[in-house]
């Protein structure tokens, strides 16, 4: 008969494995000194964005690191940490985790994973101030349609001036006789 502390270990390893594998992002988080109701309230913010938070022990988040080929996040396990996971949009997890720590000083932010690239604590901060999706979207449209406005402008500009130069020629035509 094999050991409960074995199986829920193995259960643990894949069920981290299983989510690793099906999420676009992960992030590593430090949570000393935060409330059991804090934690509660972290966790349902993370749910309403299609997040979820796991609390494992380091030693289990390690193995799964080391075995999937992950091991720039084991540097990152230090006193009691958490894992972040999320199908959805890396930069709104990130802003979600990000407030959340600033608001609650026991939560630290130890790095990330988006796809197979290794994320340092600092890179998700900045992937934590990036603007909404939407203003990107916006900004990326103005950037497409400024030379297509500037070569209508000038196409404009060009009768124009030709109209100009032709009623100067007429002035001066018409001036001198």
């Amino acid at each position: 008969m094999e050991n409960i502390g074995r199986l829920i270990k193995n259960f643990s390893i894949n069920y981290i494995k299983k989510n690793l594998e099906e999420s676009d992002c992960a992030f590593i988080v430090r949570y000393s000194q935060i409330s059991a109701p804090q934690l509660s309230n972290f966790r349902s913010i993370l749910n309403a964005s299609s997040a979820r938070f796991m609390v494992a022990k380091n030693s289990i988040l390690s193995r799964v690191f080391k075995t999937e080929g992950l091991e720039g996040l084991v540097s990152m396990l230090d006193g009691p940490c958490g894992i972040i996971w999320s199908k959805g949009d890396p930069v709104a997890v990130a802003k979600i985790i990000f407030n959340f720590a600033k608001e609650n000083e026991g939560l630290k932010i130890k790095g990330g994973l988006i796809k197979d690239k290794v994320l340092s604590s600092e890179e998700v901060r900045q992937l934590a101030l990036l603007p909404p999706k939407e203003v990107l979207y916006g900004q990326l449209t103005q950037l497409l349609k400024a030379p297509i406005f500037h070569l209508v402008l000038t196409l404009k500009e060009l009768p124009r001036r030709l109209v100009w130069v032709l009623n100067s020629i007429k002035d001066k035509k018409e001036g001198s006789s």
